[in-house]
């Protein structure tokens, strides 16, 4: 698995606690997505290749149309909520991961605090 990824600014979301957001195009995935834990493989290795060893709370899933589902997760650590995240696979295969990071999280990181 490959990640593409990039840092986007939160924009109108930093009214809704939204510090920062990484975009990840996932290719080269050869890992079908066919059960829960297939999500949590494909997240914690994204994780882990963003340096990040928290592991992810999955909250929920939802279908999107025929071929789209959406995975939705948190990163929590001593009870804050750092990041959400959310993977999209199409036809059982990964394609996106977004990350929004919480202001609080991109605070106690030393990054921006817009």
């Amino acid at each position: 698995m490959r990640l593409e990824c990039k840092s986007l600014e939160p924009g109108p979301l930093s009214e809704k606690g939204v510090g920062g957001i990484i975009d990840c195009r996932i290719t080269d995935s050869s890992t079908p997505v066919k059960h829960l834990s297939d999500a949590y493989g494909v997240v914690e290795l994204a994780l882990r290749a963003l340096g990040v060893s928290t592991k992810p709370v999955f909250t929920e899933n939802e279908n999107i149309g025929d071929s789209y589902m959406l995975y939705k997760f948190h990163v929590i650590e001593e009870d804050v909520s750092l990041a959400s995240i959310r993977l999209v696979t199409r036809n059982e295969r990964p394609i996106r991961l977004v990350i929004t990071i919480d202001k609080l999280a991109m605070s106690m990181m030393g990054g921006r605090d817009k």
